[in-house]
């Protein structure tokens, strides 16, 4: 079997998971990326930036083939189908609530403020760890994005379940 039927195969199997599974499947899959990175970045001395591109190609490479049907497959493979659909409901910890009502009540332009400095103070901080600890650059900025980026994505689209009591 060739690799882009097989590439091709996994892209269906994951189409055909209901929303939440997909959601998880591709949370907990960038989780075990990053530790991953994390590990080369670390013990094997990899550039942290090149290491990113690379296993940022090698994961979503693929899949993106999939998407815009780039992916050249031996006829006879099933046809292209998506799973139906299927809400998401997601529970988060109390400060992503409260963050998310936070920023929802401020005015646009502060919000905007909000991300600027925020970014900008991460991104200084980690520059602060990276002269101290010899923490890689952009290692802190990608972890805020990536716990930040989960809580505001969650609220947008709708998937953060109702917060209990």
């Amino acid at each position: 079997m060739r690799l882009s039927d097989r590439f091709y195969l996994i892209n269906q199997k994951f189409d055909r998971l209901p929303l939440q599974q997909q959601f998880l499947a591709a949370f907990w899959s960038a989780q075990g990326g990053l530790l991953v990175l994390l590990m080369l970045c670390f013990f094997a001395g990899f550039p942290f930036l090149f290491t990113s591109i690379v296993v940022f190609i090698l994961v979503m490479g693929p899949r993106l083939m999939f998407k815009f049907d780039m992916l050249d497959i031996s006829p006879g493979l099933p046809p292209r189908d998506a799973g139906g659909p299927t809400a998401i409901a997601v529970r988060g910890p109390a400060w992503a609530y409260g963050l998310n009502a936070w920023f929802d009540a401020k005015a646009e332009h502060a919000r905007i403020l909000i991300v600027a400095f925020a970014t900008l103070g991460i991104f200084v901080l980690n520059l602060a760890l990276h002269a101290l600890f010899g923490l890689p650059v952009g290692l802190l900025v990608m972890l805020a994005l990536l716990v930040l980026g989960w809580a505001r994505v969650l609220h947008v689209n709708g998937w953060l379940a109702p917060q209990h009591g």
